[in-house]
């Protein structure tokens, strides 16, 4: 366990690293400023089918528009794209600068913070890396419980095989009460069936004979031929007992 956490730790720590890394790359000559769009999922945490409360894994989009040379330049172009679309979450920032993506954005008071080392980055870093971290331990711990109580549940003195036991003795008796329901159904079904068909029967006797050479050739027809031997095998073994012929 401590190794795994020491290594998370170091992925995190390179995390942070490689961002400081960025936010001192130099930028390329007229791309000293940029220009981009964003739109962020307001529906990022939703219930799924289960109502469950689930995170999605888009948290927003964002748009490159340009590299520009000067800050006047990407605030020009910026205003421009606003004006053409009527879209306002259009930013101009400088290169290497972190920036907020949020709802509370103000054209004119949008100002761009270069995070350094010791502020949001490693803020929103640690967040992150605390909440991976809480996760990953979580499952760790409920992956040793299940084995745990795997190998508990086959000895017969243990209070988890009398817990396995009761369990799948209610599964058991559960299923048992829904397949004989779904048995009961379909024999109340067939009954009520087999009583239309004596009562056809009764007052056109001549369907009896016409009954399979007209399926078969509908079937074969439409390329269902197995579907028909299935019929007609089904038919020759029931029809005594669904035409009420059997003594």
């Amino acid at each position: 366990m401590d190794k795994i956490i020491n290594k998370k730790m170091e992925e995190k720590q390179f995390k942070v690293d490689s961002l400081r890394s960025i936010m001192k790359l130099r930028p390329i000559n007229g791309s000293e400023w940029n220009v981009f769009a964003y739109v962020l999922n307001k529906d990022m945490i939703h219930n799924d089918e289960n109502g469950s409360v689930k995170l999605d894994e888009l948290h927003g989009l964002v748009f490159p528009l340009g590299g520009f040379s000067n800050k006047k330049s990407a605030d020009k172009y910026a205003q421009k794209v606003r004006n053409i679309t009527g879209y306002k979450f259009i930013a101009s920032v400088p290169f290497g600068y972190a920036t907020k993506l949020t709802y509370e954005f103000e054209e004119d008071e949008f100002k761009m913070e270069k995070l350094d080392g010791q502020g949001n980055v490693i803020q929103l870093e640690s967040s992150q890396y605390k909440a991976e971290q809480d996760a990953y331990e979580k499952r760790l711990k409920i992956e040793k419980d299940i084995s745990e109580e795997a190998e508990a549940e086959t000895d017969p003195d243990s209070l988890e095989h009398f817990k396995r036991q009761v369990f799948l003795a209610i599964k058991n008796r559960a299923g048992f009460e829904a397949f004989t329901k779904q048995a009961n159904t379909a024999w109340e079904n067939y009954k009520m069936r087999e009583k239309l068909v004596r009562e056809h029967f009764s007052k056109h006797p001549e369907h009896e004979e016409q009954f399979l050479p007209f399926l078969k050739q509908k079937l074969e027809e439409r390329g269902e031929k197995e579907l028909y031997l299935s019929i007609e095998t089904g038919y020759n073994e029931l029809k005594d007992e669904l035409l009420g012929l059997r003594k």
